[in-house]
Order: C-alpha cells, then sequence, then structure tokens
C-alpha cells in the first residue's frame, strides 16, 4: 500500500502503509439496480501476526488527490477550444473520502504454526442502521419528513437529498431495524437509500436525479474494451396497481398501464403494497413505475476505467462520483457504437481496486438515465440541446468521434 498515496485508519490511528498488501478492493453502491443499494465493503491483506484493529472498530480509507484545476478559462462556454483553456494543477493534495465503515473481519494466515498475516474485512456505517431498532409513531407527513424523523440513538438522522415526492399515512413502527424501515420508505416512495463515500446515510426522493447535468465525461480512450450491454427484460412492469391508506382500510388504484409495453411484451403486471396516504399518491407512484419499468433500459454492469493511465484533469472528477451521479459517454464508446444514441448514464455504483504496479482501476456499474428519472420531465437530450452544455468537452467529443468512426 505504499506505493498508494492513500491512508488506512482505525480508530482515527492510521495503519503502517508497508504492511497493508495489495490489492485494496472497496465496492460501493449496487451494480442490480432493482435493489436498494448494500453497505458498502473494503477488503485487504495486513502482513503482520498482530490484527491491525479489532471486530467492531471504526475504519476508513482516504485517498490524497488533487484539488480543483487553477487557470485561466471557463469549462462551459463550447466555443472555446481544448488548447485555450491553459489549466493547470497547483500541486495541492487533500484527502478523498472512498470508505467508511467497521471492522468487520479477520482471518489469521498460518504458516507452521504462526500467524504471518490477517485478511481484513469492513462492511460501512449503514449496516448499523441494520442492527438498530426502531420504535415510533408518525403522523401522516411527506416522505422526506419521515425519514429526517425515523431515527434511534447513537445514529444520526438519515441525510436528505430531492424535494419531497408523496404523502405517508401515519404509521406506527415497532421492533423493526431503522435501516429497513427507511428502505421501505424508499422503496414505496420511488427513492433510494445508500451510504455515500463519506460515511453518511442519504434518502434520496423520486425527484433526487432530475435537473443535475452530468458531472463527468467518461470518453472512450479512457475506457477498457469489453463493455457489457445489458437489458433488464425480468425487471419489466407495464401494468401497475398501488394499495394505500390505513392498513385497516386499505384502498386499490386502476391499474396504471403502458399500452405499446403491453403490446410488444405481453401484459407484465405488478400490485404494490403501500403505507401511501391518498389515491393521488398512489397513482404517482403507479405512473413512476410505468415510467421507469415499462421498457427494458440499458444498464452498463462493468464499465472500467484506469484512473492511473486518465488524464490527470479528469481523475478528480471521476473521484468525486457519487451514487445517482450523472455521467457522459460520447458515443460510440468503445468497442464501438452504443446499443441506443443515448449518451447521459446515472452511476448506481463501482469497484474499486488498488493493484501493485500503481494500478488504480474504476469498474463503474451505471443505467441509462431514462430509468431512474420521474416521468413528465424533459428528457436528457432536449434539456443538453437547450440548456447550457456546462459538462461539453471539445477534445473528448470532436476528436473522439473522429478517431474512432473518421467523421469530418
Amino acid at each position: 500500500m505504499k506505493e498508494v498515496d492513500a491512508t488506512i485508519t482505525v480508530n482515527s490511528s492510521p495503519l503502517d502503509p508497508y504492511l497493508v498488501a495489495l490489492p485494496v478492493t472497496i465496492r460501493h453502491g449496487r451494480s442490480e439496480v432493482a435493489t436498494q443499494p448494500d453497505a458498502p465493503d473494503l477488503a485487504f491483506t495486513w502482513l503482520d501476526q498482530t490484527p491491525p484493529g479489532q471486530i467492531g472498530d471504526d475504519i476508513r480509507l482516504d485517498l490524497a488527490a488533487p484539488t480543483e484545476p487553477g487557470g485561466v478559462g471557463t469549462w462551459d462556454d463550447p466555443r472555446l477550444q481544448w488548447e485555450d483553456r491553459s489549466w493547470s494543477w497547483d500541486g495541492t493534495r487533500q484527502p478523498v473520502p472512498r470508505f467508511v465503515g467497521e471492522l468487520t473481519g479477520l482471518t489469521a494466515r498460518e504458516l507452521e504454526g504462526q500467524v504471518q498475516a490477517w485478511d481484513v474485512t469492513a462492511v460501512g456505517v449503514q449496516s448499523r442502521y441494520g442492527r438498530r431498532f426502531v420504535n415510533t409513531d408518525r403522523p401522516t407527513e411527506p416522505d422526506t419528513t419521515r425519514i429526517l424523523n425515523l431515527t434511534v440513538p447513537q445514529l444520526p438522522p438519515a441525510h436528505v437529498v430531492g424535494p419531497p415526492g408523496v404523502t405517508f399515512t401515519a404509521h406506527t413502527y415497532t421492533h423493526e431495524t431503522l435501516l429497513t424501515a427507511l428502505q421501505t420508505i424508499a422503496t414505496q416512495a420511488g427513492g433510494l437509500v445508500w451510504q455515500d463515500r463519506a460515511g453518511r446515510l442519504c434518502y434520496g426522493s423520486m425527484y433526487h436525479r432530475d435537473q443535475q447535468p452530468p458531472r463527468a465525461v467518461l470518453p472512450a480512450d479512457v475506457i477498457v474494451d469489453g463493455l457489457s450491454w445489458v437489458q433488464d427484460f425480468a425487471a419489466i412492469i407495464n401494468s401497475a396497481t398501488v394499495t394505500y391508506g390505513p392498513q385497516d382500510a386499505q384502498a386499490t388504484t386502476n391499474p396504471i398501464e403502458d399500452t405499446a409495453s403491453i403490446s410488444a411484451y405481453g401484459t407484465m403486471a405488478a400490485q404494490v403494497d403501500t403505507m401511501l396516504a391518498t389515491a393521488p399518491d398512489a397513482t404517482t407512484l403507479g405512473a413512476l413505475i410505468i415510467a421507469r419499468r415499462a421498457q427494458p433500459w440499458w444498464q452498463l454492469t462493468g464499465l472500467t476505467v484506469p484512473l492511473h493511465q486518465a488524464d490527470p484533469t479528469m481523475v478528480r472528477d471521476l473521484l468525486d462520483l457519487e451514487v445517482g451521479d450523472a455521467v457522459y459517454i460520447p458515443v460510440p464508446a468503445a468497442p464501438g457504437p452504443a446499443p441506443t444514441d443515448l449518451v447521459d448514464w446515472t452511476v448506481e455504483g463501482w469497484t474499486e481496486t488498488w493493484s501493485a504496479g500503481g494500478e488504480h482501476v474504476l469498474t463503474l456499474a451505471l443505467v441509462d438515465r431514462r430509468r431512474w428519472g420521474t416521468a413528465g420531465v424533459t428528457s436528457w437530450a432536449e434539456a443538453r440541446d437547450a440548456g447550457p452544455w456546462a459538462y461539453w468537452q471539445p477534445k473528448t467529443w470532436l476528436d473522439q468521434l473522429t478517431e474512432e468512426v473518421g467523421a469530418p
């Protein structure tokens, strides 16, 4: 680990980097978009007879990375050429959090009766929310309010991203883990619960991914060949009925359907039981489910970016990506044209690995951005064409397009 500009700390004390053996691997977020994300995890080998800590100890990994670039020019003016930007790194470094959690596994490696090393595993702080039980009564309230007010001692409230989406009826939570309660609310509100890189448990409402331009551009020259384009046909829902109201007086909406999808694939129906307060809330959720899941949108389950080979001006943007952020992949992306003309994708999760020889690889799980927007919003293609091109990079877009397909 000494060859990696990173620090692993246990209970705020840094580990000796010479005793941390590569590879070091972090998994974050989710790869399957039909589920709520699990807690992130961390794995490495500790080269010492004494373990680096005890089960339950706090552990984190921070990577030293360049600060924001400084120089002349702006990044949001498409009339500027790449060489006119004159950007340069100011040489300073600052810690970028990659993992925050607790030590959960220590496996001794023995040779001739002596411990030589330890295989270490850790899991994100999200797991703590799955071990604390919540017992409380909540009144009728918006989803974001309920998320903020479902708390237990010793754990901070979830961080809310996005405006309220739907309203929940009054409900009693009895001997249910806090994480289960939060994930149930998220599922019934079209939202998401995840742990961010800094260790916060986050709740994104159904609107939290809307009106957000892509955070980074992934040009073809930093993407490893061998992309796997996947359509999740099994997750299609084109006829949804939603229950709502108090538990002792549940009502059901009429089916909300996508006739084009039914014509193409047959009826793929689902009943969704919820704690939503009113028929309009239930109708909103049903329409959202159909908008997201009536068509088999594309997924990229393993888009690999070797950060050690990427342009330094891109690396910080990629390190700052979070679950739910948008990224932009100019078409065509290696190894050839994408199966759709879509260029906007959403980050669902990633695996990050540091290996011997200075390799630092980020493997992203992406989904077609249409899959998790809200019904009735402006398409991302329309927004991109009409709005400021804050993420437009002439070298990435024009030069790479010319290199790949010979465009004039």
